[in-house]
């Protein structure tokens, strides 16, 4: 290891430490009307709301309205919070440029398999809809690791974006957001095994589930006819007679359909009363 890089580790440990101590940031208002509460990400930070109190700022290189107060850029590592005409000074605090990877491992009816790598083991991830802006206000705290995130609309895209937590309201800068469409494309496994059984002038068949999570129910079709039912069992008056072939179906919640398993059933008065699958 050389020295270069040794003297990086240091760096990010001291600010870590240093950052980890720092009590809750807030500037308190005159005349009782109560506090600003702020939050840092990387060099921005986010002013929150305060009821009744209008606020404006002095200092800003970029000022954005979000959900929960405003995201403001300083200009000059500095700001000043005007309520009432009282201006407060805030100042960005020194953090490690570092910030999470965000890689996704699949996207289907069910949900998005998210990859989260970092050093660090605290982290927050934000999720919007594209076209709109993020909820800062709501922070979703997360650690290393693979994370299904379940929720989201089929058919929309959406933004992810994480930061790593270095202390109360101080937090890394958000990595650039990764855009994800939440499209299922892929039909579900098909249901496997599978037989019958007649109770008294009823038909009774059973399967193995689809291993595919997104499984919402499935399809059984014979002679043209087709039913659907939301478990791996499936019931009927034995009218028919003869042989039939039914063919069942894993359904998602795309709709989509799997490869069918075949149950050949003999009926009553031309076989015997036992159930064999197609291949």
């Amino acid at each position: 290891m050389n020295s270069g890089f040794k003297r990086y580790l240091f760096l990010i440990l001291v600010l870590t430490l240093f950052s980890g101590c720092s009590s809750r940031p807030r500037v308190y208002l005159p005349g009782g009307s109560g506090e600003v509460r702020y939050v840092q990400f990387g060099s921005w930070i986010l002013v929150r709301d305060v009821d009744r109190e209008p606020l404006h700022f002095e200092g800003t290189k970029r000022v954005k309205r979000v959900s929960g107060g405003w995201l403001i850029e300083p200009e000059k590592g500095c700001l000043k919070v005007f309520a009432r005409e009282n201006p407060k000074r805030i100042c960005v605090r020194a953090v490690p440029p570092v910030y999470p990877h965000l890689k996704v491992l699949r996207v289907d009816s069910y949900a998005l398999d998210l990859r989260v790598l970092s050093l660090f083991p605290r982290l927050v991830l934000f999720v919007w809809e594209k076209g709109k802006e993020p909820d800062f206000g709501k922070p979703r705290s997360i650690s290393p690791g693979v994370h299904s995130l379940r929720g989201l609309s089929l058919g929309k895209t959406y933004l992810l974006s994480a930061a790593v937590i270095f202390g109360p309201d101080l937090y890394g800068p958000l990595s650039q957001p990764l855009e994800v469409k939440m499209e299922d494309t892929e039909p579900p496994l098909p249901p496997s095994g599978g037989g019958y059984f007649l109770r008294g002038d009823t038909l009774v068949l059973v399967w193995d589930p689809s291993p595919s999570r997104d499984v919402v129910g499935y399809v059984v079709e014979r002679k043209g006819r087709v039913f659907k039912v939301k478990k791996n069992i499936f019931q009927e008056r034995a009218v028919l007679e003869g042989t039939v072939i039914y063919n069942i179906k894993a359904l998602d919640g795309a709709g989509h359909e799997s490869l069918p398993l075949s149950i050949k059933v003999i009926f009553p008065g031309r076989g015997k009363n036992e159930g064999k699958k197609e291949k």
